[in-house]
């Protein structure tokens, strides 16, 4: 595991590297450069801890946690480790397993760690109930945030409420969890065929309000947060016409066959996590959480199309 941590490292340094070459829209590498430098000063603390817990004892076992990656990416190693590794840090120092994440960009990568069975935890939001192999694992907790679709409209749009959503062009970035929030709330109410989805992947979240404004479009779906700030950006130009119901952010998931002691000693040390800069927090998972989950993910279906 040490070489794995080194390799890790490493790999992380070459990242650096690569990013501070690359190239942004404006001043790219001295953007990037401030972005970089900020980012690996945060996640100094969390090494320094990963590096103690390595050198500080034996480690009866070791755990891999699978996590489909959100809004970051792989090759964003400093913001995931930023995310993710105080939690590893967390789970190792109270189970005595040796802790460490996996992350997954795809459904297609996180479905075969799965299928393989390396991951003995999983980490994901709702797309995960599109991985057949997930049956093969028990929901144990869930992260206290939540998500909720929003709908966006000009403050003079005639659109009230959602129903009258009927007939308009709606801009929503593919992929994106209030994206596919809004596809199974209207298609709950058998609207998602009568709306035109207009993809604002390549305008992101700035194009798509710019396409507002210019009547390009008649609405788009951000996330409440994305939604709140848009409108109070605005200075009351925009407005929100309509909210989904909420769905947990992430949901943790334990490998079943894992040993009932192991398993609890895992679920105990979830619970007690909070992480201040990131807002991580859990909580025992209902029944109602999965029935939604489940259903917001055979809507992703009909977002994709």
């Amino acid at each position: 595991m040490k070489k794995v941590i080194g390799s890790v490292i490493v790999a992380l340094t070459s990242s650096l590297a690569l990013a501070q070459g690359a190239k942004k829209a404006e001043e790219p590498q001295k953007a990037l450069a401030q972005e970089v430098k900020a980012v690996s000063s945060e996640t100094k603390n969390e090494y320094a801890e990963r590096a103690s817990l390595l050198s500080g004892g034996s480690f009866t076992k070791e755990i891999a946690m699978g996590v489909l990656l959100g809004g970051e990416t792989s090759d964003d190693l400093f913001l995931v480790s930023k995310r993710y590794m105080p939690l590893t840090n967390y789970l190792t120092s109270k189970t005595g397993k040796l802790v460490s994440f996996v992350p997954s960009k795809s459904l297609n990568t996180m479905s075969a760690g799965m299928d393989k069975k390396i991951f003995e935890v999983v980490y994901a939001d709702t797309r995960i109930y599109s991985i057949d192999s997930l049956k093969d694992y028990t929901p144990v907790a869930k992260t206290t945030s939540s998500l909720q679709g929003t709908w966006l409209v000009k403050e003079r749009s005639p659109i009230k409420e959602i129903e009258e959503l009927k007939g308009t062009r709606i801009g929503m970035i593919r992929g994106k969890a209030e994206t596919d929030l809004s596809m199974f709330y209207l298609a709950e109410r058998k609207l998602d065929t009568q709306v035109t989805r207009i993809e604002g992947i390549e305008l992101g979240v700035e194009g798509m309000i710019t396409a507002l404004e210019r009547d390009s479009l008649d609405a788009v779906v951000l996330s409440l947060e994305q939604a709140r700030e848009k409108v109070k950006s605005s200075g009351g130009k925009l407005r929100i016409v309509g909210v989904t119901d909420s769905v947990p952010t992430a949901m943790v998931f334990i490998k079943n066959g894992v040993p009932d002691a192991e398993k609890q000693s895992l679920v105990t040390a979830l619970l007690s996590f909070s992480e201040k800069s990131n807002g991580a927090q859990f909580e025992p998972i209902q029944d109602k959480d999965l029935e939604l989950a489940k259903r917001v993910s055979a809507a992703q279906g009909s977002a994709k199309k």
